[in-house]
């Protein structure tokens, strides 16, 4: 009994430590190349995803600069079709067709690559179902450095943007 007991704990034990790096390696949250920004870049939006094929993304805390909380930090949620609008002015009449949610409440769904959802876009295979999001950055002064803290399966994570942009 005892010899049939310790490899299934071994195995058990190396599949989650083997899960654990890999998903440390292979962090989920996927961001488009690039972003758009208002002049100056006190408002920012960078097209988000998730690669992880299951496991919802959940956003922690946004930080622009160094370290600081930005004015305005929301989600869109979209469909490929739609697009996003670069915008602080959630309620305004030009957001009114867009959907924005708190940080807080925003989870980004598997499968949700924005290269993957542009690749089916153009391929004309997106259903109802396809979603893309993008998180939307205001702040009193030019935002040259984004922090996304977000956990996936449990798991925190951290990902570090700089907003550099040629001249």
């Amino acid at each position: 009994m005892k010899k049939s007991i310790i490899p299934f704990i071994s195995i058990v034990v190396l599949l989650t430590v083997g899960s654990y790096v890999f998903a440390k390696i292979n962090p989920p949250l996927a961001l488009a190349d690039g972003l758009a920004y208002q002049k100056g870049k006190k408002v920012i939006l960078l097209e988000a995803g998730n690669q992880y094929p299951f496991g919802d993304i959940k956003l922690t805390d946004v930080l622009v600069n160094e370290n600081l909380k930005p004015s305005e930090a929301k989600v869109q949620v979209s469909h490929p079709t739609n697009g996003f609008i670069i915008t602080t002015d959630f309620n305004g009449k030009e957001a009114e067709e867009y959907h924005f949610l708190n940080l807080e409440n925003a989870k980004l769904k598997p499968n949700t690559h924005p290269q993957k959802q542009l690749d089916k876009l153009n391929e004309g295979t997106l259903t109802d179902d396809d979603l893309i999001y993008a998180i939307t950055l205001g702040h009193q002064s030019s935002i040259e450095k984004v922090t996304i803290k977000y956990q996936c399966l449990g798991i925190p994570y951290e990902k570090i943007v700089t907003t550099e942009t040629p001249d």
